[in-house]
Formats: C-alpha cells, sequence, structure tokens
C-alpha cells in the first residue's frame, strides 16, 4: 500500500500487532518515525496499544485531549532509558509543550511517558530495546 502525505507526516501501515496480543494486525502510524518505531517493539515482543487517547489539564486548569503513541500493558525498562516507562511517545523535533503534555499525563493519570527521537529508535533498531 502506498504512503499517504499528509502535511509534514507520511502515514505508514505497519504489520504483526496480532503476534503481541492485539485484535487488529494492521495499524496506520502517523509518521515513517512512529511505524519505526512500532516495528522494533512488535520484532522485540514488546506489548503496547496504539494511539491511546487521556483527559488531562494543563497548569491552567484547562482540560486537553492528549494521545500517546504506544500505551504499554506493563511498566518497561528500555534501552537508553534511565527510568520504567508506561508509554513511549515519538517526536522528530521536541518543544516545551511536548514537555507539559507528559507531565500533565504523569500528574492526571500516574503515567511515565519517555519522548523517543530518531537516535534512541535508530539505537533500538540495531541493538534492541533491552
Amino acid at each position: 500500500m502506498p504512503n499517504i502525505y499528509h502535511g509534514r507526516a507520511i502515514k505508514e501501515k505497519v504489520e504483526g500487532h496480532s503476534k503481541i496480543g492485539l485484535v487488529e494486525d494492521v495499524h496506520e502510524y502517523d509518521s515513517k518515525m512512529e511505524a519505526r518505531c512500532a516495528r522494533v517493539f512488535i520484532k522485540c515482543g514488546v506489548r503496547f496499544k496504539p494511539h491511546v487517547k487521556f483527559e488531562c489539564m494543563d497548569r491552567e486548569g484547562k482540560p486537553f485531549s492528549y494521545t500517546v503513541d504506544f500505551l504499554f500493558e506493563a511498566s518497561q525498562k528500555l534501552l537508553g532509558i534511565s527510568a520504567a516507562v508506561e508509554a513511549i511517545e515519538v517526536k522528530g523535533a521536541l518543544c516545551r509543550h511536548d514537555l507539559l503534555r507528559i507531565e500533565a499525563l504523569k500528574f492526571k493519570h500516574g503515567i511515565r511517558t519517555f519522548i523517543a527521537t530518531e537516535p534512541l529508535i535508530g539505537m533500538w533498531e540495531r541493538e534492541g530495546v533491552r
């Protein structure tokens, strides 16, 4: 299936999710980097759900929705991340807004999220996640 261009990211479908316990085998990711990360997790047998939406609040108490890229079934200790995490967010470039959103997710839902960028995903592809 060809990639579809939407703005800056190219959506990509990934197969193999049934290997990690999901009913739907094929899921679409918002970018090539997210798709790469999904393939690594599937290959390494890391059980996750893609694109899970949470309701959060910002520092002023204003509600907002936040969808994490990968929510793990259980806390994961992954290569290159010092603490165990419950979720991974994939970003090409970090900004302050991203950090505030993962802080709000931790505060409201207790979910520790790490933002993975290209160098970390590349290392996982070469060396695995553990």
